[in-house]
């Protein structure tokens, strides 16, 4: 199997298999970047989130690390945003593939690179310690997210920035179960409403998380409730949004799955599950009301059922039912032509699953799964 170089897209490879037949992989992310976005004559080249020295440049990004402060220059815009932490002393940092780490007096702190973003991470071990968190920003922030979680899921942020310094707050408002993490900043690079996740009893709904999953969910977003019986009727779901798809419209399909890298380990309880394709040529990015969004996914054709029992351990991949006929009919969509997007939903909004019977896999947003 040799890959057609010159069939690459920003979040897609290609593959000749011999015979007339060829394998297209996409991503919900990028997996390629270009030096010049500008250049249409440009090869896309595999993006590489190894540190070189002080800097990982082979990304959509060029991102600079020097003591306190990171850059981001984004290759596609120019735009360049700086970020430094306000810490006394100096910082030891101590670099990896996926991350630079240092230690701090009531934790850690992490420089994590991902295919589209770069995070800036602080862990708090001890209740000690304070939630609160201040940087000296550069650039525009209205493209940057601020998070905080704990072991029990996440938790609300305040965020205030006044002269040049950027301040982040955690409001505790359940008991803390440590260590607590913050992300005081996410830049992202590229768009990131290609995934969602959603409950149907609570009407939560969020397209920046770092998992999807499907079943019957036992909290809500951002919330821990222990007593799993609250949400009866509490079920699951996910949108996955993929662009610049590659298929001729006269392509004959022999193939076709989606693979999900578990993010979390889950019991093998009993969970009933559908897979299903929206009946749409060119699908946007996900709206940003759940309304809108249950309107689409009331837009489907061909649900492929996915019934299992069996346990997830994280970090593991695995492959849903055979939906070769499902993407058959999806380029036949009057209006469907090569580099046109797909979107697929998962869930188990039929109430089929177990009482608490969920998976969770990593999403877009999630920094090297």
């Amino acid at each position: 199997m040799q890959e057609i170089i010159e069939h690459r897209r920003v979040n897609g490879k290609c593959f000749d298999l011999g015979g007339g037949k060829q394998r297209l992989e996409i991503s919900t992310g990028p997996i390629h970047y270009k030096e010049n976005y500008d250049d249409p004559a440009e090869m896309w080249k595999d993006i590489d989130l190894r540190w070189r020295g002080n800097v990982i440049d082979r990304a959509p990004y060029i991102l600079v690390h020097n003591g306190k402060s990171i850059s981001v220059t984004n290759r596609r815009t120019g735009e360049v945003r700086t970020l430094e932490i306000e810490q006394p002393g100096q910082l030891d940092w101590n670099r990896s593939r996926s991350c630079a780490r240092a230690k701090i007096p009531d934790g850690m702190l992490e420089v994590i690179a991902g295919r589209g973003a770069v995070k800036f991470r602080r862990t708090i071990k001890v209740p000690e310690r304070p939630l609160e968190s201040t940087f000296k920003v550069e650039g525009d922030i209205s493209n940057m997210r601020f998070w905080a979680g704990d072991t029990r899921g996440p938790l609300k942020v305040e965020v205030q920035r006044d002269n040049g310094t950027l301040t982040e707050r955690v409001v505790p408002h359940r008991e803390l179960a440590y260590p607590v993490m913050v992300d005081p900043v996410t830049y992202e690079v590229e768009a990131s409403t290609d995934d969602v996740f959603h409950t149907s009893y609570t009407q939560d709904y969020e397209r920046a998380m770092t998992f999807i999953g499907a079943g019957s969910q036992p909290k809500k977003i951002g919330e821990y409730e222990p007593d799993i019986s609250q949400n009866l009727g509490n079920r699951a779901g996910a949108g996955m949004r993929f662009d610049n798809v590659a298929i001729d419209v006269n392509s004959i399909i022999t193939s076709a799955f989606l693979r999900l890298r578990a993010s979390d380990s889950k019991s093998g309880t009993v969970m009933r599950t559908r897979v299903m394709g929206e009946n749409a040529a060119d699908p946007a990015t996900f709206p940003a009301a759940i309304a809108d969004f249950l309107t689409r996914r009331a837009n489907i054709h061909m649900p492929v059922t996915w019934d299992f029992s069996t346990a997830w351990i994280r970090g593991e991949d695995y492959d849903s039912p055979d939906l070769t006929a499902l993407v058959q009919f999806m380029i036949e969509i009057s209006g469907w032509a090569a580099d046109n997007a797909m979107v697929f939903f998962w869930d188990d909004l039929a109430a089929r699953s177990d009482l608490g019977a969920h998976r969770l896999a990593y999403s877009w947003d999630a920094a090297n799964p």
